[in-house]
Order: C-alpha cells, then sequence, then structure tokens
C-alpha cells in the first residue's frame, strides 16, 4: 500500500472560507492552477498580512462562549473504571496494621516454624476475616429484630 502525504489543514476556518468565490472556476483559482509543490506566484511574508476583523454578530444575537461536546466513553469503559475503583478502595472493619501484628502473634504462639507473611496472605486473611465478621454481624442483628418483634407482639397481646 502506497503512502499518502496528507496535507496540512487549517483549525477553525469553516467550509465556505476554503471554497472558491462564486464568479471564479476551480480551473482558474490560484490554489488549484498553481498545483501541488508550487510556490506562489505573489509570496507574502507573514509579518505584511493584515489581521483578520472579527465578524459582527448582530444577525446572530449577542456573542455567546462555544461549548465544547462531552467527551463520551466506549459502553463499559466507565463500568470496568468503577470495578478497578471499588477493587482498590477496599474497607475493612479493622485496620491492617493492628490485624497484621495480630495475625503474626497468634501464629508464632501456634507454631514456631511460620514466621514469614506475603502480603498477599494476610491480605486475604484480613479480607475473609472482615466477611466472616460481618456476616456474623448480620445474623445477630437480624436475631435481635426478631425478638424485638416477638416481645412487642407478646407484649400488645
Amino acid at each position: 500500500m502506497a503512502r499518502v502525504k496528507h496535507t496540512a489543514t487549517r483549525r477553525g476556518r469553516t467550509q465556505s472560507a476554503r471554497t472558491p468565490p462564486e464568479g471564479s472556476s476551480p480551473a482558474t483559482s490560484p490554489a488549484t492552477s498553481r498545483g501541488p509543490g508550487r510556490p506562489r506566484k505573489n509570496p507574502i511574508s507573514p509579518g505584511s498580512r493584515t489581521p483578520r476583523t472579527p465578524r459582527s454578530n448582530a444577525a446572530t444575537g449577542p456573542p455567546t462562549q462555544t461549548q465544547r461536546k462531552k467527551r463520551r466513553n466506549r459502553p463499559g469503559t466507565a463500568a470496568l473504571r468503577e470495578i478497578r475503583f471499588f477493587q482498590k478502595s477496599v474497607k475493612l472493619v479493622i485496620p491492617s496494621a493492628p490485624f497484621i501484628r495480630c495475625v503474626r502473634e497468634i501464629s508464632s504462639t501456634l507454631s514456631n516454624d511460620v514466621t514469614r507473611w506475603t502480603a498477599e496472605a494476610l491480605q486475604c486473611i484480613h479480607e475473609v476475616n472482615n466477611y466472616f465478621s460481618s456476616r456474623q454481624q448480620r445474623i445477630i442483628w437480624f436475631i435481635c429484630l426478631k425478638i424485638q418483634c416477638s416481645v412487642q407482639f407478646m407484649q400488645s397481646v
């Protein structure tokens, strides 16, 4: 496949600014008559150009700032970002440092062979402990609610 050289385009110009005036034909316009790679007949130095005057907005009303389109993500990108965020931010019931000290203390009293722990193993034990303790708290909470409901029922009868 052949490589094609792309010409530079100016940003901010409208389609009407690129088209030649109505009276001139495309063959006689200076941009097409010189062909690609040929220099201009009357080169203008960049410093001698006259600055453009801003167009009046009398017909369109008061000047308004242009609003950019909101960037949109592809489907599933935001969901994956949220998953990564929530996997990183694990809120545990017990703080990490005291829990790790407790695990090392218990393992040293039970066995002298286990002296080193990997960070992943300690984190896994911590998450399992968090799950188990929160599950037990939920069960106790439901039992208390049932007892409270049954006591209130017995008092009303």
